[in-house]
């Protein structure tokens, strides 16, 4: 569920396409953080954004389905939109690491459908230790990114 006064407060802002773009990109790579390859982003790049419009087909979907899915992962996707709005208030992209972590402590043996790049699937060239590690780290790189620090 949305928070509607950040919606509000969205709305009223005054952004350019790329800045609008930027934001959906963060809504994106968060959601493939969290629930992977169930999760379908845009696959256009900042700079494709001409004259202000976006293309329809850049906003991506989720091809889940809550009914059907794996015990924790609604958890974890809350967990996940809940501390991403939070560090981007507070400017702190530090803000995600405890939440993810209390949620891999609280469910071990989390297994999701498909993670995506957080999920190593015998891949010898996954750059980290666990999946807790991956999303702690590729958000809040995403968000320093974003935040600019």
């Amino acid at each position: 569920m949305p928070d509607v006064s950040l919606v509000r407060e969205a709305q009223e802002q005054r952004l350019t396409a790329e800045e609008h773009f930027a934001v959906q990109l963060i809504v994106h790579n968060a959601l493939d953080l969290a629930l992977g390859s169930d999760f379908i982003g845009p696959q256009r790049s900042i700079a494709s954004a001409v004259d202000g419009q976006l293309d329809p087909g850049g906003l991506g979907q989720i091809r889940l389905a809550a009914q059907d899915a794996p015990p924790g992962e609604m958890e974890l996707a809350e967990i996940v939109h809940q501390n991403v709005v939070a560090s981007l208030k507070a400017n702190n992209p530090d803000l995600v690491i405890q939440p993810i972590q209390a949620f891999w402590k609280a469910h071990p043996d989390y297994q999701p459908r498909r993670t995506g790049r957080c999920w190593p699937q015998d891949n010898p060239k996954f750059p980290y230790g666990t999946p807790e590690q991956c999303q702690i780290e590729e958000l809040r790189q995403m968000l320093r990114v974003f935040l600019g620090s």
